[in-house]
């Protein structure tokens, strides 16, 4: 791909030092396992495969103790995952390298904070030896900062691309902070359950024991009063959004409940299928994930995967194959990028179209209410709540009012 071209151009680039005649160290760090041998199997770097260093975790002590001091000599590419570009001495023992400039480091990926960014830079230079860096980032990977290609370009065309980035990873870690923060007290409520429940084994209380298991494990009832299928985004560009929006839609349902109970209904008369979609570039295993039909869930979903336009008609046509086995009520459709055109859809083997999902639910008269998280979604979002006579609206997930829309 081009992004494997151009990292491979920076590394060659980089071997060549001072002296043309010899050559640096280049030392490159790679956010997982996953992309490290992506990049070691692909074509582009076929001529070095042979002589270039591989580390990752899984690596014996003995073996990277030897690997960690043959990187640093002249000539040598070594491929790391990130643990290594904390607390790794990368020591530059031979003259030839120290005199050409030293040790290249190329970074592959932006971290989440800029401690250990500061660590990784610090490999260039153990021991006040001389050192270069340098960030090769693919603008797909950025999606997750909420960094658009727009925002690429002009801040390549002022000069100030690293600014951007600091400062979009700055907001990350905050939201990440605040959604931690909140998820730690949905845990901590969670561990006093947890508590009372071995209180009340340790005094052989069968009777609270059973109403306690009951209550937590019960599903709907046979008189249901809602079936509600929940489509969410799950691919790259929601990383940060998605606790959020999890939280956002568990207070929604929290608050049915509390309705229900007020006008002397069970709570457990309604169900949730929690289902999120991605795009054809995920393993097949991850393109969709389903969760069982529920009254109370919490799915541990991690954003990834992603191109452009999502894979909204693999979820929908999901919704149609539910509708067939018995009553759905309703659609919510969580996103930030709209559905596949057609000819994107074609390119695969078995495909379907998301228009033709939604004329299939509008047979079945089940709305399908589309919130959009940002304006990229809106139009197309729009026309899939209008279609099957559902509503749609802007999520501000940042906004307390978010759970009341």
């Amino acid at each position: 791909c081009d992004y494997f071209t151009t990292l491979k151009k920076e590394i060659d680039d980089r071997l060549i030092g001072k002296n043309p005649d010899t050559k640096r160290a280049v030392l490159v760090f790679f956010e997982s396992k996953k992309q490290l041998i992506e990049f070691y199997e692909s074509s582009n770097f076929v001529e070095m495969k042979r002589d270039a260093i591989v580390m990752t975790e899984e690596n014996i002590n003995e073996e990277k103790e030897y690997l960690i001091k043959r990187a640093t000599t002249s000539g040598q590419v070594g491929l790391f995952t990130r643990a290594f570009g904390r607390g790794t001495d990368f020591v530059c023992c031979g003259q030839v390298v120290g005199a050409n400039g030293g040790i290249h480091v190329i970074q592959t990926f932006l971290f989440e904070e800029l401690s250990e960014e500061v660590q990784i830079k610090g490999r260039t230079a153990r021991q006040g030896d001389s050192g270069s860096y340098s960030l090769v980032l693919c603008d797909k990977l950025l999606e997750q900062f909420l960094i658009t290609k727009v925002d690429i370009d002009n801040a390549r065309s002022i000069g100030n691309f690293y600014p951007l980035l600091h400062s979009k990873r700055t907001e990350f870690f905050k939201a990440q902070y605040a959604e931690s923060k909140q998820y730690v007290e949905y845990a901590a409520n969670e561990h006093k359950l947890g508590d009372r429940l071995i209180v009340v084994l340790k005094k052989n209380d069968a009777i609270t024991v059973k109403k306690m298991l009951c209550d937590r494990n019960k599903g709907a009832e046979e008189k249901k009063l809602s079936q509600t299928i929940i489509l969410m985004d799950g691919t790259a560009s929601m990383t940060h959004l998605l606790q959020k929006t999890k939280n956002t839609v568990c207070t929604m349902f929290e608050r049915i409940s509390t309705i229900l109970k007020e006008n002397g209904e069970s709570p457990n008369n309604f169900e949730i299928q929690f289902v999120v979609y991605r795009n054809y570039n995920a393993p097949e295993d991850m393109l969709l994930k389903i969760s069982p039909w529920e009254s109370n869930f919490m799915e541990t979903i991690v954003a990834c995967y992603g191109w452009g336009n999502e894979a909204i008609e693999i979820g929908l046509a999901h919704v149609n194959q539910e509708a067939e086995k018995g009553d759905v009520s309703q659609v919510i459709l969580i996103g930030d990028a709209p559905a596949n055109t057609r000819q994107e859809t074609i390119l695969f083997s078995e495909s379907t179209y998301y228009e033709d999902e939604l004329m299939r639910l509008k047979q079945r008269k089940i709305p399908v209410h589309a919130i959009y998280i940002n304006d990229q979604a809106k139009k197309n979002f729009t026309d899939i709540a209008v279609i099957t006579n559902g509503r749609y609206e802007k999520l501000d997930i940042n906004s307390p009012q978010g759970s009341s829309q």
